[in-house]
Order: structure tokens, then sequence, then C-alpha cells
């Protein structure tokens, strides 16, 4: 007679917690490139963050050595896509000189972990790795403001080989987490930085430079020191509890749009039914597939980037505006000339692209 038997007694079932949703990261396949389809993004230098895949961006402080991003179609057994960093000429950091990639969970996303209360659950970190070269790296998780933060290290073995990391972290008590739209939890690969504005150590801690950036561990690695150094990430998952679990692979469809609450496309080709209120203004909505995290911006590739389409005829834009935003639509006008007031019309982006952007 057999026995039937509980999810506590069978093997390798993960039994602290949801069996789905269990990633926080969003993307962590590196699946989803909405930007940039592939193509390589040269991070400048500035504090804002220049986006590869989606949820995924760089940035470099102060004249921080210069890096790439790329989806890449090299990854471990179970993955198709990885992100990759590399280093077109390498240099020595020096003074306050901070180079580093990372993702931001919102806050509502986070807002079960308690932390900053003594109820503050642990979490792991595990992530699939690949680098030209050997070493301790460094890597860190903080606040909104980075006023907290906590220093990691993980260990590459083997050039060029994918290895499996992780990082259990014990939920932090203190400090402050928001638990709405705002950065819950930034995550973050230092890529090479020196001073100390820049570092952190082990373990929680008040951070060095609040309001500032940082990323950089004593005794660890500085990639962009070395021409030509490559370092690939992928699987990455920030799930509850102290041991990591398989990579949760989420549908294709539901991560596109996951990463849509953030950041959406109106490619080349796109179509908008619009309204001429007058001569030479077309009036009509855009609404969004997904809600937006806040109310977003708007850029298009060029000022001529849609072709309006109206009683038979075709005329170039020479202003797109925006106006009623919210987190579900925008109003866009097209600014055109001798047209009729009443006519309807089309907006054919085939010139160019539309997006919205609500990135934390």
């Amino acid at each position: 007679m057999s026995k039937a038997r509980g999810l506590a007694d069978l093997g390798n079932v993960y039994n602290d917690g949801a069996l789905s949703n269990r990633n926080k990261v969003i993307n962590g396949d590196m699946g989803i490139d909405q930007r940039n389809a592939g193509a390589s993004l040269t991070v400048t230098v500035g504090g804002d963050n220049r986006y590869s895949v989606d949820r995924f961006a760089g940035s470099r402080l102060s004249s921080s050595t210069e890096f790439t991003l790329q989806q890449v179609a090299d990854a471990p057994v179970g993955f198709v896509n990885s992100l990759e960093v590399t280093v077109p000429t390498g240099a020595t950091p020096t003074g306050t000189m901070l180079s580093k990639m990372g993702t931001i969970i919102e806050g509502y996303d986070t807002s079960s972990l308690a932390w900053g209360s003594a109820d503050a659950k642990d979490v792991t970190l595990s992530l699939w790795v690949k680098s030209s070269v050997t070493g301790t790296f460094p890597l860190a998780l903080a606040n909104s403001g980075n006023v907290r933060a906590y220093g990691a290290t993980y260990t590459i073995s083997t050039a060029d080989t994918w290895e499996y990391k992780t990082v259990s972290i014990a939920g932090d008590t203190t400090g402050t987490w928001l638990t709405t739209s705002g950065i819950g939890i930034n995550i973050i690969w230092g890529l090479g930085g020196t001073g100390a504005a820049r570092t952190i150590v082990a373990g929680w801690q008040d951070a060095p430079s609040p309001g500032s950036g940082f990323g950089a561990i004593a005794g660890t690695v500085n990639l962009t020191e070395t021409t030509g150094a490559t370092l690939n990430i992928t699987g990455v998952q920030l799930e509850v509890g102290d041991t990591a679990t398989p990579f949760e692979h989420r549908s294709y469809g539901q991560e596109l749009a996951l990463c849509q609450r953030y950041y959406e496309v109106l490619p080349q080709g796109g179509l908008l039914g619009l309204s001429y209120y007058t001569s030479t203004s077309a009036y009509g909505p855009w609404h969004f597939k997904v809600d937006k995290r806040g109310n977003p911006s708007f850029q298009t590739s060029a000022v001529n980037a849609c072709s309006v389409l109206s009683n038979g005829n075709a005329a170039n834009s020479t202003a797109i505006n925006f106006s009623d935003i919210t987190t579900v639509s925008v109003r866009v006008q097209a600014v055109t000339s001798g047209r009729t007031a009443g006519h309807s019309a089309w907006a054919d982006f085939s010139n160019g692209y539309l997006t919205a952007d609500a990135e934390l």
C-alpha cells in the first residue's frame, strides 16, 4: 500500500513560500530588449542610467572607463540570452570613479520583505555569470537614495566559463525601504571604482555617500582596468529565503508585460487614430498596453517620425506633442499643415518610433 506524501516529504520541492512569482527581478533571463534589439549600447558619463536589455542599465560617474552593454546569444544550458559587458579600452580607476550596472525592483514588489522592521525577511540572490577575468567581484543592494546598502562578493574561478553563484542576505531590520511605486531595492554590479565615496564593505551599512553612486569593494576586481574584458550575466533571481531555488522561467508574453509597466514602444509601422481639430493639428489617444508605474515621459526618433494620412494625402509631421498624460494613456498631437478640421487621420510611424518611459 503506497503512502501519500506531503510537500515537505518531496525532494527538491520549494516549500518556503509561493511556487510561482518567486523571482522579484524582472527580465532576469535578459530575453526582452525593447530599446536596442540586441545592438551594442555605449554607456556614457553621467548620473542617468542607460538601459540595455529591459530593466538592466549601466552608468559611469566622473571620468570612469567607458564600457558597452549588449544582449547576446551566449548563455548556459536552459537560457538563450545574457547581458554582456565589454571594456573597449581599460584604465585604472582613480579619484572617485565608478562604473556599474544594475537593476531596480519597485517598492510594491519588495514590500512583503518588511525590510526596515524587526520582521525583515532574508533573501537570496542567484545568477549565472561568465567573465574573461577571474577573481572576486563586488555586488551591492541599496535602498532608495543609496542611503542604506549591503555589500557582497562573488568569485569567478575559471575564465570564459559559465558559473552559478548564490548570495544569501539577512533582511535589514533598520533603514528606510520604500513599499510603493518608488525604488524598493537597487541591485548593483560594480565594474570598476575607487575612492571612499564609492567603496563599501561586506554586510549591512550606511552608504558612504548618500545620494551618490557606489559599488566598489576593496580588494575586488576592477573589470574596467582590462582592455577587452567581458562579463556576462543571466538567470538573475532574488527570492525570499536563505536558499536559492531553480530560476523561475516566465512566459515571454508575461515577461514583456512586466517590462512594459516601465517602458513601452510604439514601433516603426505602428498606427494611431487621429482627428484634425484644426487645419494644422491632429489629435488622438495612445492607450498603453500595460498601466505604467507612473506618468511616463515620451520620446520620438524625430519630429517627422510619423506620416499623417488624411483624405487621401500624406504629410510628415513637423512636431509631435503630448498632453493629458496618465498611467494608462496620453493625447498625441501631430502637427502638419494645409489639412481640414474635422477630417479623420492616421499617424503612421513608418518613419520612426514613439516610446513611453516610466522607469525608476
